[in-house]
């Protein structure tokens, strides 16, 4: 269950980075 949590996270995240920021596809570090 963990496992799959954390890979929703990392999938969404990126997601939400580029939306919010546009910083790109990927990020090195997360500022919440």
């Amino acid at each position: 269950m963990k496992k799959q949590f954390a890979a929703l996270i990392l999938a969404v995240l990126p997601v939400l980075g580029f939306a919010a920021g546009g910083h790109g596809p990927q990020l090195d570090h997360v500022d919440i």
